[in-house]
């Protein structure tokens, strides 16, 4: 069995090629839902789902979501970025 946040990390990455990135407060806390499910058929304990989550597994995943699926938010925009999308 590997450790709760290998696991987690996979549970997060089929999300995200799987489905549209959720950006609303409830498909995080049912997302965080299924992963208890999914977490206790797996063999792992609501406890160490969790604790690799920080405590809160809602606020953990829309996190996570939310950087994976914005990642050119971290991008700065100058003009030579602008230049160069302008000729794109």
């Amino acid at each position: 069995m590997m450790i709760i946040d290998d696991w987690l990390e996979d549970r997060i990455s089929e999300r995200k090629f799987h489905l549209e990135p959720a950006t609303d407060t409830d498909e995080f806390a049912m997302f965080a839902g299924m992963l208890r499910a999914e977490a206790l058929a797996s063999g792992y304990t609501l406890d160490a789902l969790e604790n690799a989550c920080g405590g809160d597994i809602s606020s953990f995943v829309s996190g996570k979501m939310l950087s994976r699926a914005t990642p050119a938010a971290h991008i700065v925009s100058t003009p030579a970025t602008e230049a160069a999308y302008a000729q794109a």
